[in-house]
């Protein structure tokens, strides 16, 4: 007895792709994600960006709030050109409504009620903006000239805040300001701004 046996097409036999199908296919993976790469890095710096300054609102309400509930003043310092701050309690009333009593340096790193951190992605504190003491009309944004810290940010145990704007920074030439209103404490963040001088 003689048996037939069905032979199938050549297509059906084939069960891979051959090595020169996959480079070739890696190739044109590696050329998209080099081309898209650029936007994806602008995507990934707005974010960060935008989360830092999503951070620093949520550190100025916790530093109103925490006035409030304990009675006592909070100060919020930065680092200008870093993305370094610190929230800490004034010393006494006084110091808050004579801003050229505390120590110009800022807190002392580890004193005891100082909140320290650093704004997220790479963010960093210009140093332009304008700060506004409640209790005076002196302008307490200027960088200080023998210390690396800004003019302090007041939190009263009232409720109410200096008149501050922050700018943030980022490494391609945006900014994102984020503004706090004294009477209310409220704190609103701007939209993206691109900066064409910057390389």
């Amino acid at each position: 007895m003689v048996r037939h046996v069905a032979h199938r097409p050549a297509v059906w036999r084939r069960r891979g792709f051959t090595l020169l199908e996959l480079l070739v296919v890696l190739a044109v993976l590696a050329l998209l994600a080099a081309l898209s790469w650029p936007a994806v890095r602008l995507l990934l710096e707005k974010t960060h960006l935008q989360s830092a300054a999503k951070q620093l609102r949520a550190v100025l309400v916790r530093a109103r709030l925490d006035a409030m509930e304990s009675g006592t003043v909070r100060q919020l310092r930065y680092q200008p050109g870093t993305g370094r701050y610190e929230v800490s309690v004034a010393a006494t009333l006084e110091a808050a409504e004579d801003p050229g009593s505390e120590n110009e340096e800022g807190p002392a790193p580890g004193a005891k009620g100082v909140v320290a951190d650093t704004l997220p992605g790479g963010a960093v504190f210009e140093e332009t903006g304008t700060v506004e003491d409640l209790l005076g009309a002196a302008d307490l944004a200027e960088p200080l000239a023998d210390g690396p810290w800004s003019a302090p940010v007041w939190f009263y145990p009232n409720g109410r805040t200096s008149v501050a704007r922050f700018r943030l920074a980022g490494q391609r030439g945006y900014t994102i300001e984020v503004a706090m209103r004294a009477v209310t404490g409220s704190v609103a963040i701007g939209p993206l701004q691109h900066s064409e001088t910057t390389p």
